[in-house]
């Protein structure tokens, strides 16, 4: 049911598509305004600076060879993407600042360059956009905003700007394979540059290449690889009721923004059939997907995705599908089973299936563009929920041989703690269901229990009942990765008080539920984060064992580092910050901003120590997907992932849940993660030093995981 081009460049950009594809794209409307108000406008001032002004020679050394439009072009969409966007140009709380929207608009007009290049490049198209053009301003905080909405900016010229950018849309042809730190990825001779691991220290680029150059690490690159070749297509009856969906509130402008560029790529993707999306690395070997728009985004982005090629989905491909609608439907206000995703594989088919007259007309109204007639029905995760109803309103209607293309999820049950007692073969792996029990357990439940128990009025004010795993889990899960219980903080700049650890991801939580007040936030992180420790104490030891070794090689001047079990080198490696003050110009005035340009000599010790749980675990965690998607790629399974959520096919789905057992198995049976890294730090450090006893290892029988049907659901 593809709608004809006429009508997905209307959704794209209201443009008159018809008169482009006649008489040239300088024809539309939208294109005639752009050339000459802003594009040409742009350009004009971008050739007088070049000639006349040359104010940064270092700005114009990295710009070299690039043509006056192209870098106009390249600037528009920059500045656009970063001004629609809530996740570009971000620090890590997810704030935009002058300093990470200018790096992001540097590294999309010179990606190859340094990071102080890319920051002054960066600057000055800042400066450009503001003084040349009204449909940029500057925020209070210097800030680059839009002052006109997305769409009515997006016509075909910067459609194709944006299509041609691997930061933000994916590829229209399949990746280059992976064969080394900088060849992979992108097409070859492409503009942009994009190594295979994240921003990182160059000791860790020398040794992935040293790993790569001996053939240790070709698993990782291998599963990197499989993963990136899968190729997708958008729904486009999920595309069409995002289209017709209020947008979000009009108060908050940064996710308006968002939706628009969301919309606008995934309508432009919808000409091409089918697009794949680049992925790279971090140093504990953790996937990302290149381009802005990816599996890993939101439920509105999720929703859209489908595998490019499908399957006939068969009897027990229907039953899985079943189990898969009713996993995302939690929410909803029409059941009496509020979160069926809770239930067992059985008891979500049976959910379906009781409620299989509501949900069939839901998924044909997807179908006929008129699913907003269900708004009152959508549960947490509309979008998702919607694509499954759409699904299965097909195969219902087509039978056994439906061509299914959803990707169904298996999420883990806090992948944390399952490592972690996997590596300790703890027998408090019965929490997330490592070990096979008559009911399904659930590790969140428990906590808020044993906090609500024992809590101040303070606490109980804060939570929504004795069983509120959504106040708990962000903490909790976060406990496995090293987090501590927190509190507040008075910052050194501006005097205030700021909340960290577990404390700051309980106020986040009360934020969505509108409760403002700081009042037993602290008391409630550490009686979260000592249930904990009661409740799990081998993963409290492992995070012992973990930290004195990072402290160990911390005050002999090294970092501690380990390999994974697909063969990449990880490296704990915190420096303190080389910082530098540099001066720019912005809008006519100079402007002094503080930069990190790279790393001094010496290990910042107390960095190391709270970073090394964190680190160990997504490299654990990182090898399993990895294990997983090569194993699933010799079966003939697709998958995509996010991290700790793996997806497939309906008919694959109970073959690929025991991929997923087996290579759990397979990475703890085979490999002494713990002695493994205990070994590392042994080589590394002197003789004379005494390290840490490994953990106590527990009475789990490893291979009883594989018997359980409830780890990942």
């Amino acid at each position: 049911m593809k709608p004809n081009l006429d009508h997905t460049v209307e959704r794209i950009a209201h443009s008159e598509d018809y008169r482009a594809r006649t008489t040239g794209l300088g024809t539309t409307k939208q294109g005639q305004a752009l050339v000459r108000q802003y594009r040409a406008r742009l350009a004009d001032r971008i050739g007088a600076d070049r000639i006349l002004g040359r104010r940064d020679k270092a700005v114009w050394r990295a710009l070299k060879g690039i043509s006056d439009d192209d870098l106009a072009i390249n600037l528009l969409v920059a500045g656009i993407s970063v001004c629609g966007s809530d996740t570009l140009g971000v620090n890590d709380d997810g704030e935009a600042t002058f300093r990470d929207t200018v790096l992001w608009i540097g590294r999309n007009l010179c990606s190859r360059q340094g990071r102080e290049t890319r920051f002054r490049v960066g600057a000055w198209g800042t400066s450009l956009l503001v003084e040349t053009l009204p449909i940029f301003a500057l925020a209070a905080d210097d800030v680059l905003i839009l002052t006109e909405p997305v769409h009515e900016l997006m016509d075909d010229v910067l459609v194709r700007a944006v299509r041609g950018n691997p930061f933000l849309t994916p590829l229209t042809v399949p990746p280059q394979p992976w064969t080394g730190i900088r060849k992979g990825g992108l097409p070859a001779g492409h503009w942009a540059c994009v190594p295979l691991i994240r921003e990182h220290h160059r000791s860790i680029e020398e040794a992935a290449r040293k790993a790569i150059g001996t053939g240790r690490m070709q698993p990782a690159l291998d599963a990197i690889n499989t993963l990136q070749s899968v190729p997708f297509t958008i729904n486009e009856p999920v595309l069409d009721f995002l289209f017709q969906a209020e947008p979000p509130a009009p108060g908050d402008l940064s996710e308006l923004k968002v939706w628009e560029m969301d919309k606008s790529t995934a309508a432009m993707l919808t000409r091409d059939g089918r697009f794949w999306v680049p992925l790279n690395i971090d140093f504990r070997g953790r996937l990302y997907g290149i381009s802005h728009f990816n599996f890993s985004r939101a439920d509105h982005i999720r929703g859209l995705f489908l595998f490019a090629d499908g399957e006939p989905i068969g009897g027990d491909g229907l039953r899985w599908l079943k189990a898969h609608v009713a996993a995302r439907a939690d929410g909803n206000s029409w059941s009496h089973i509020k979160k069926p995703s809770n239930l067992d594989l059985d008891g979500r088919i049976a959910w379906t299936d009781a409620n299989l007259g509501l949900l069939r007309e839901i998924g044909e109204a997807v179908l006929r563009r008129e699913a907003m007639k269900f708004a009152w029905a959508l549960p947490d995760d509309p979008y998702q929920f919607l694509a499954a109803c759409c699904e299965l309103a097909q195969a219902l209607d087509k039978g056994p041989d439906f061509i299914t293309r959803l990707p169904l999820t298996f999420d883990a049950t806090c992948s944390g703690l399952q490592h972690l007692c996997g590596m300790t073969r703890a027998i408090e792996g019965l929490y997330v269901n490592l070990i096979p029990g008559e009911e399904p357990d659930d590790f969140y439940r428990r906590v808020a229990y044993r906090v609500w128990m024992g809590a101040s009025e303070d606490v109980r004010a804060l939570m929504e009942g004795p069983f509120d795993r959504a106040i708990v889990k962000q903490p909790a899960m976060s406990y496995f990765y090293g987090s501590r219980a927190g509190g507040f903080t008075r910052d050194k700049k501006t005097g205030r008080w700021q909340p960290y650890g577990m404390t700051k991801q309980i106020l986040a939580a009360l934020k969505k539920r509108r409760k403002n007040s700081t009042k037993g936030a602290k008391e409630l992180a550490h009686a979260i984060h000592n249930e904990i420790e009661d409740m799990v104490p081998r993963a409290k030891a492992v995070r012992d064992f973990l930290e004195q070794l990072a402290k160990l090689c911390a005050d002999n001047g090294k970092p501690l580092r380990w390999p994974t079990s697909s063969g990449l080198s990880v490296i704990n490696e915190y420096h303190p910050a080389d910082a530098k003050d540099i001066e720019t110009r912005l809008n006519g005035r100079r402007k002094t901003t503080t930069l990190v340009i790279g790393d001094k000599e010496g290990i910042k010790r107390t960095k190391a120590v709270n970073s090394v749980t964190a680190n160990f675990v997504h490299s654990v965690d990182a090898a399993h997907l990895q294990f997983i998607a090569t194993a699933a790629a010799k079966e003939g399974i697709g998958m995509v992932s996010v991290h700790d959520c793996f997806g497939c096919l309906a008919p694959r789905a109970e073959r690929f849940i025991q991929v997923i057992l087996d290579q759990f198995v397979h990475l703890h049976e085979r490999h002494n993660l713990l002695n493994e890294v205990r070994e590392s730090a042994k080589r590394d450090l002197p003789k004379r030093v005494k390290l840490p006893p490994l953990p106590e290892i527990g009475p789990l029988e490893i291979r009883d995981v594989l018997k359980t049907t409830r780890a990942y659901k």
